[in-house]
């Protein structure tokens, strides 16, 4: 993972568009080696490391049998997108 990706993440998700979920299902395609989870950011403790208009993103290292939060870009396998409002899209 690097911070171009991140970025793209970001902007995928502002965009104006159709429901997150056919962006979330859009970036899995472009991106098939990243894990992609969502979450209430209600629900999610640890501090972001990028966020945009409704939503955080945090990376997720996914190389053991459980998920764990991480700032380090070289052992993120996948991003936990948090949204802190409902997403409206469309």
């Amino acid at each position: 993972m690097d911070e171009g990706t991140l970025e793209t993440i970001r902007t995928r998700l502002e965009a104006p568009g159709g429901p997150v979920g056919e962006e979330l299902m859009k970036l899995r395609a472009e991106f098939p080696g990243l894990r992609f989870v969502v979450a209430e950011a209600a629900d999610v403790i640890e501090a972001p490391l990028v966020s945009g208009e409704g939503f955080d993103l945090h990376l997720i290292d996914v190389r053991d049998h459980c998920v764990k939060m991480t700032h380090r870009m070289e052992s993120a396998g996948g991003v936990l997108v948090a949204f802190r409002k409902i997403p409206s899209k469309g």
